[in-house]
């Protein structure tokens, strides 16, 4: 009896055993593998999942459900490239998840472009400031890793675009922003952000390198973009500047009075005017905005050189030295202006004065 019990055993023991090999040797199905991912992802168990996920792709590629937690999964682990691909094979399967995954692009979108604008915001507050250029450098590269995952979510989405085009600008990186600018004018022809950056690289490049074509396709984008903003100085100035450097003065002097009819108190705008005059030998104009200039801006060393040097040139030295005065009180290490100052003194009869600015000239040799 003991034997033959034994014998049962044996054989059941047997039959467990190869019903278990059998069960491991046998791969689980498509709808099996779909059911564990599901109670996995119930479980935040995400890495498991992900496993099951990769086999069950295997055997159908097509599979909306599929594609879309994988999808998920990437976008958890900060894959966004992977996230994408397997997002646009769930879209191409079918609709079924096309709300849930234009959601989570919204969130991933928003949570990344909030943290690249964030970063920007404190770096734009730094662009004057020299001690900061460090920090605003980093800051700007932590913006331009914010926008761009943010372009990986949503690559239609110019919120994220135009701002890292500007930080690429900040940051040297002008091959690439050129191409963002150029993408973002596709879809808004008149985008002005776009065609100041444009207008930039391009007047920029076209000087550097003595190319007329290419200097006159920046000041293009610089009038497109003051067709938007027809009241906007700065832009103005760009585009005299360019024609200036096109040879096109007269052009430069059109745009300029009308500048000048909208912008009277702008200092900088009247210097440029000043200095346009001034390349056209127009030196009795000239010199009557740079003293408009310096009635705006009393500190701009510029225009107060310029004046005082036409007056020197006209040898009337007693007119120039209230300038040249000005000039070193407001930049007192620089030799040539107290040499200059001494010959104004020294032609003027004011001989003490004149030795003290050529003894000021030579301790600064």
């Amino acid at each position: 009896m003991k034997t033959r019990m034994l014998c049962i055993v044996l054989l059941a023991g047997v039959v467990l055993g190869m019903t278990g090999m059998s069960a491991e040797a046998s791969p689980l199905s498509f709808g099996a593998l779909m059911r564990s991912v599901k109670v996995y992802i119930q479980q935040d168990n995400w890495e498991r999942a992900h496993e099951l996920l990769l086999e069950a792709i295997e055997k159908k590629p097509d599979d909306v459900d599929a594609n879309y937690y994988l999808g998920y999964y990437y976008g958890l682990e900060g894959d966004y490239v992977q996230m994408d691909e397997f997002w646009a094979k769930a879209m191409a399967s079918g609709k079924g998840k096309n709300k849930d995954i234009d959601r989570n692009r919204d969130v991933y979108f928003r949570n990344n472009f909030n943290d690249g604008i964030a970063a920007y915001n404190e770096a734009v507050e730094l662009l004057n400031d020299e001690d900061a250029k460090e920090d605003r450098d980093e800051l700007f590269a932590e913006a331009v890793d914010g926008f761009k995952v943010a372009m990986l979510v949503k690559p239609d989405d110019l919120r994220s675009i135009k701002p890292l085009s500007n930080a690429l600008m900040v940051l040297g990186e002008v091959d690439e922003a050129e191409k963002l600018f150029l993408a973002v004018l596709e879809r808004e022809a008149n985008d002005v952000g776009a065609h100041q950056g444009l207008g930039e690289i391009y007047t920029k490049r076209g000087t550097d390198n003595d190319d007329k074509a290419v200097l006159r396709s920046g000041v293009e984008h610089y009038e497109a973009a003051l067709q938007e903003n027809p009241d906007d100085s700065s832009l103005m100035r760009h585009v005299i500047a360019g024609y200036l450097g096109l040879d096109e003065p007269d052009k430069a002097n059109e745009i300029f009075k009308v500048a000048i009819e909208k912008n009277p108190k702008d200092p900088d705008l009247r210097m440029t005017y000043a200095e346009i005059l001034d390349q056209q030998g127009k030196s009795e104009e000239a010199i009557a905005e740079f003293e408009e200039v310096i009635k705006l801006s009393p500190d701009n060393t510029s225009a107060i050189v310029k004046i005082a040097q036409f007056f020197m040139e006209k040898q009337k030295y007693a007119e120039a030295i209230p300038y040249w005065e000005k000039f070193v009180e407001l930049q007192p290490e620089i030799m040539g202006a107290w040499h200059n100052l001494g010959i104004c003194y020294g032609q003027s009869g004011q001989s003490e004065k004149a030795l003290e600015a050529v003894k000021k000239a030579e301790s600064l040799k």
